[in-house]
């Protein structure tokens, strides 16, 4: 175990520290509010879970048929795992994550693992959607090393295979901020979009 301070200067409990093969760094602080970080950045905790539902809701998640299925790009620490549970109980979920040691995290610090309506793929999200073959009623890229969004996210060949990936009807979600994001950022990524969806939407939450 080891010991420091976060932002509050409260000191809090390091349950579990690594360093993965692909450099990242891995944390799960706290005891009974356990929060995942990778790269000094919290990649879970229980108000990210309330923007989700947020975002979910004003997505119109909540009119995709009862039976269908969702695909996920970045697990952490299973905070859309919870909220999809909750929101759409029978779907079947496709989560992919890159980090087989946030695999491992999520299941043991979080609850999140393989079930009968869950499939966890640890592979790199680039690769699997260049090789997809499946639609779903619901797409959802959350990736971030740290505060970085990969650059391949806003690819237009990446933005096409998500597109390909979509049910008619069906809903897609990109969580595309960061720090180092500007206005004309945003702007670039949604010129992208459009040229794949008929209709963008901005959605922002609380915090941002």
């Amino acid at each position: 175990t080891c010991h420091y301070c976060d932002g509050k200067r409260l000191k809090l409990l390091c349950m579990y520290l690594t360093k993965t093969k692909n450099g990242s760094v891995i944390e799960v602080r706290g005891w009974w509010r356990r929060k995942l970080f990778i790269n000094g950045y919290p990649q879970t905790q229980q108000s990210y879970r309330s923007d989700w539902a947020t975002i979910l809701h004003r997505s119109g998640v909540d009119d995709l048929p009862h039976i269908g299925s969702a695909l996920v790009l970045g697990l952490g620490g299973g905070d859309l795992a919870h909220i999809l549970d909750k929101v759409k109980p029978v779907w079947m979920t496709v989560f992919v994550e890159l980090e087989s040691d946030v695999v491992k995290v999520a299941e043991k610090y979080f609850g999140i693992g393989t079930t009968n309506k869950r499939k966890i793929v640890t592979t790199d999200a680039k690769k699997y959607m260049e090789r997809n073959r499946e639609m779903h009623d619901l797409v959802i890229v959350d990736l971030y090393n740290g505060d970085d969004v990969p650059m391949f996210v806003s690819s237009e060949k990446f933005i096409g295979g998500i597109a390909k990936a979509i049910k008619p009807r069906g809903k897609v979600i990109i969580n595309y901020a960061s720090h180092s994001f500007c206005k004309s950022d945003f702007a670039k990524f949604e010129q992208k979009l459009e040229k794949y969806f008929s209709v963008v939407k901005r959605l922002k939450t609380w915090g941002h």
